[in-house]
């Protein structure tokens, strides 16, 4: 098995920036310097063949639970939230919640969704492009913003009515990743228990 290498000194890709590009020439200079690249966040691992060893290597795990740590929080119900995510998780906890999760992504209830998921869809786009509509879009906003939410609210059966809320908290939870000041981190920290607060029955 090959093991990722130094090739030269990392370079500093903006991956937060609107016209970041993952095909794009600034992707391709980084991966050609070295296995990682510095990022506005942490540290990115920038070739797939090298993400593929690292994923396979079982002395590594997830170092998402010192995320907040990192931030200046240390405690409140974000924390909580926050430390008992899958995505924080390493070793057997990991994967005993793994394989909970698995049974429900099977590709026969995954298929049992591509037809209301096509419906969706459709839906969107034909609200675009109807004569009412505005012709053109943001793609984010208009598709990629609202889309995947409703494809999951579907997937956890999350009620019509509520997913307006879930789309609303959607940014709060983001927010963990923007994090570029203490005051932020804590405005961020004080909003997050009207996120804990569904469902309500």
């Amino acid at each position: 098995m090959t093991q990722p290498t130094e090739r030269a000194t990392p370079l500093f890709v903006d991956i937060t920036a609107r016209d970041s590009d993952v095909h794009g020439p600034e992707l391709a200079a980084a991966q050609a310097a070295s296995w990682h690249a510095d990022t506005p966040i942490d540290p990115a691992v920038v070739a797939y063949k090298d993400v593929a060893v690292l994923l396979r290597d079982r002395r590594l795990g997830s170092g998402l639970a010192a995320h907040l740590d990192i931030q200046g929080i240390p405690d409140g119900p974000r924390r909580d939230w926050w430390a008992e995510m899958i995505l924080c998780q390493n070793g057997p906890t990991h994967e005993r919640l793994g394989r909970l999760l698995v049974p429900a992504f099977r590709p026969p209830i995954i298929d049992a969704l591509r037809p209301r998921m096509r419906e969706q869809i459709v839906d969107i786009v034909e609200r675009l492009l109807a004569p009412s509509g505005e012709g053109s879009c943001d793609a984010v906003e208009a598709i990629a913003d609202p889309y995947p939410i409703a494809v999951l609210s579907d997937l956890i059966d999350i009620p019509t009515d509520e997913r307006a809320d879930v789309r609303r908290w959607r940014p709060i939870s983001a927010w963990r990743s923007a994090c570029r000041s203490p005051s932020t981190c804590r405005r961020s920290s004080r909003r997050w228990p009207a996120c804990t607060r569904w469902p309500s029955g």
